[in-house]
């Protein structure tokens, strides 16, 4: 019999969908999909910000613009995509003579 996950949990986890997320770049990550409309569609980042700051999300358009461009990286997946590989070491070279 395969296991299950706890009902409890889906219900807990079900739950922090009506909670406010706790952080301001958890709050913008929330209102992304309607922010990157209002972008696509030619507001400028102050616009946004005003329109977040009448909801009591104080963020500078410099900030803002530093969340949309990590986002807009995410959405692409090249921050995933860039492998943490070391460079391989140098090959020993003979000393010449």
């Amino acid at each position: 019999m395969a296991a299950r996950p706890p009902q409890n949990a889906r219900t807990r986890l079900a739950a922090l969908r009506e909670k406010e997320p706790p952080t301001k770049a958890a709050q913008i990550r929330s209102l992304w999909p309607e922010i990157r409309t209002a972008l696509d569609n030619g507001h400028s980042l102050k616009a946004v910000c005003e329109c977040l700051a009448a909801d009591g999300i104080i963020v500078s358009v410099q900030s803002l613009g530093s969340y949309v461009a990590r986002s807009g990286r995410n959405r692409f997946g090249l921050l995933r995509s860039i492998p943490q590989v070391r460079p391989p070491p140098p090959s020993p070279r003979p000393f010449p003579f």
